[in-house]
């Protein structure tokens, strides 16, 4: 019997996104600052201070006149890596953005893990 794997892979996704829902309650990929803001509890320019450091990852369209958009992944990145919990499945929330990045980042983070 053949299995549809696109079918089955957005199940997974869909499943496995559950998991994130604690920390950010927005499914769109692409955030505003002001609402990048709002779920981090802070003032605007923290956030583009989060930016210009590096921390959060951020998106221009086509448009010259387009604002940044800051990453939806980004931000549970740095949810993730500032948060004092230590849920029972941490190991799978961190395995789950892991797969979702590109070959080229998880293999230099892969890389990185081996200095630690």
């Amino acid at each position: 019997m053949h299995r549809d794997t696109s079918n089955s892979d957005r199940a997974e996704t869909a499943r496995d996104a559950d998991h994130f829902r604690f920390l950010l309650s927005t499914q769109k990929p692409l955030l505003r600052v002001d609402e990048v803001a709002s779920h981090l509890v802070c003032g605007k320019d923290s956030v583009y201070k989060l930016i210009e450091e590096g921390t959060l990852e951020t998106h221009q369209g086509d448009s010259p006149r387009a604002h940044h958009r800051v990453t939806s992944r980004s931000v549970l990145g740095y949810l993730a890596k500032t948060a004092k919990y230590d849920p029972p499945n941490f190991r799978r929330i961190i395995l789950h953005l892991v797969k979702r990045l590109p070959e080229q980042d998880r293999r230099a983070l892969i890389e990185e893990t081996k200095k630690l």
